[in-house]
């Protein structure tokens, strides 16, 4: 095992900059996840640190070396590719093998290599046939194996799950969790999907437009998002924006939008007013018949249609000026179209964002009695607080 250090490192091709001076340090055990759309960078940034594609600018470091420029076959790290990348005339043991006879390595050696990683991946059944007789998991779990067999110092996973269907994704998904846990190793995992983020890293790295936008733990990012791409880019159904104006009132600040007016007894530390988008992830606005004393109210809504997603429902409403919002209602709830709805959070569940630059507002920085700080969810508003955990996320 061994940590991993970008300092200042970017990629140029040509006029266009794919990475741009990224900072980051991947502690030594650390599952680390790279997110963003497709053209974010995180695929080249990912073979910048394997060495198959060359840095314009910055250091690369594994543990204490520097290998910016060190050939990628002697950088210690194991890359597992989206396409499985499998000799399609070997067996899965002639294909586990095949790194470590190409580096010299006793035949012993390599057969007490190949028998602990089919052991540990479940391929003992499948040594002796070719690619083409698997299915897809099991071409992927081969294609691991190709990298554990190795014993490197770093992981380093393409999307590696794209190729495979919705649930054998999740299953495979499991295994890796599974497999790193006994395997202790630091690994870096680019994906476009967040589900597999969320699930997977012990920290996420956002990335858009080729820069970092935010590094944290799931839930950090999910709770408290840097600015508006993270926020919207995190979370399904997706966060809800609203355009607004943030003035300072008697209490503390108003927030006026079209059809929507309210007060929060803060004491704002930015300046005022502000022309701002306030965002509400669906999972926190709840809508219920009528308002709910003590937590900030956005008015009313109309239904236009529900989406039951099995544990959860979320009903699409109509408010004051015109736009769509989701709001989490009652799971299997029967609403009809057109039904008028209260719409109400808690402070702490509102975000703040700079209509201009998108940067996240510290506006609710002082927001929090006990009261407030206890998420309350649907099942609550419709059932009058019965049976309810108190646990929203």
């Amino acid at each position: 095992m061994a940590s991993v250090a970008l300092g200042g490192v970017s990629k140029r091709f040509g006029d266009t900059v794919a990475v741009e001076r990224v900072d980051l340090e991947v502690a030594d055990g650390e599952f680390l996840v790279l997110l963003g759309p497709s053209g974010c960078g995180k695929t080249t940034l990912l073979r910048m640190i394997a060495g198959l594609e060359v840095a314009s600018d910055g250091a690369i470091l594994i543990g204490d070396r520097d290998v910016t420029r060190v050939h990628p076959a002697d950088r210690d790290v194991a890359m597992v590719f989206q396409s499985y990348a499998l000799y399609p005339h070997m067996t899965v043991h002639k294909n586990l093998a095949y790194g470590l006879r190409r580096r010299g390595m006793p035949k012993r050696e390599i057969e007490e290599r190949v028998a602990e990683t089919a052991r540990l991946l479940e391929l003992e059944p499948l040594l002796a046939r070719l690619p083409a007789q698997l299915s897809g998991g099991q071409r992927q779990r081969v294609a691991l194996g190709r990298a554990i067999v190795r014993d490197p110092a770093v992981f380093l996973l393409d999307e590696p799950l794209s190729n495979l269907d919705a649930k054998l994704r999740v299953q495979t998904r499991n295994e890796l969790i599974r497999l790193r846990r006994r395997l202790a190793v630091t690994m870096i995992y680019v994906t476009h999907d967040q589900v597999e983020a969320m699930t997977m890293g012990d920290r996420i790295v956002v990335m858009n437009g080729g820069r970092v936008q935010q590094v944290g733990t799931p839930l950090e990012l999910f709770d408290r998002p840097n600015n508006r791409f993270v926020a919207t880019f995190l979370g399904t159904p997706q966060m809800n924006e609203i355009e607004g104006r943030l003035s300072r009132a008697s209490r503390g600040v108003e927030f006026v939008a079209e059809g929507i007016q309210f007060e929060l007894p803060i004491s704002a530390g930015s300046e005022h007013p502000r022309d701002v988008l306030l965002g509400i992830r669906p999972h926190h606005l709840w809508a219920a018949p009528d308002a709910v004393p003590g937590r900030v109210s956005l008015g009313r809504g109309i239904v236009e249609f529900v989406e039951h997603l099995g544990n959860e429902s979320f009903a699409y409403l109509t408010i004051g000026g015109g736009q769509t919002i989701a709001a989490e209602v009652e799971a299997g709830s029967t609403l009809s179209v057109g039904a008028v709805l209260e719409l109400t959070t808690v402070p702490e569940r509102l975000h703040f964002f700079d209509l201009a630059t998108g940067g996240r507002l510290d506006v609710l920085q002082d927001v929090g009695s006990d009261n407030e700080r206890t998420p309350v969810g649907a099942r609550e508003i419709h059932g009058e607080g019965a049976g309810s955990d108190g646990d929203d996320d």
